[in-house]
């Protein structure tokens, strides 16, 4: 991407929640539906889950400030394993879920099926 774009400003977002996201909705439906839920790596993958609107500003102050960092690297200021933001969302909708613990090898055969 440098490269081909030398002056483009570059900017990474952890995985971004807000209303209707791709991660916190989805997790809660599904806590909300099943009451046995599997942690691909036994839950310990490290999340940092920024909000849309943070990454917006972000995106707003690094497209009028005068001097740009080559790259933004955006995350939300706490670190959860999946386990625990899983446990989290779980407590916010009032649902006690049985937690699984499911090793990464099975992920491939349920991603494709």
């Amino acid at each position: 991407m440098r490269a081909a774009f030398p002056d483009a400003i570059l900017i990474r977002p952890a995985i971004m929640f807000g209303t209707d996201d791709g991660l916190l909705t989805p997790l809660a439906d599904l806590l909300r539906r099943f009451p046995v839920f599997g942690l691909f790596g036994h839950g310990r993958t490290k999340l940092q889950p920024v909000h849309v609107e943070d990454v917006a500003e972000a995106i707003v102050c690094a497209m009028t400030r005068a001097l740009h960092a080559p790259c933004y690297e955006l995350g939300g200021p706490k670190t959860y394993t999946y386990r625990s933001l899983v446990e989290t969302i779980s407590r916010q909708i009032g649902k006690r879920r049985v937690l699984v613990p499911l090793p990464f090898a099975l992920w491939r055969p349920l991603a494709w099926s």
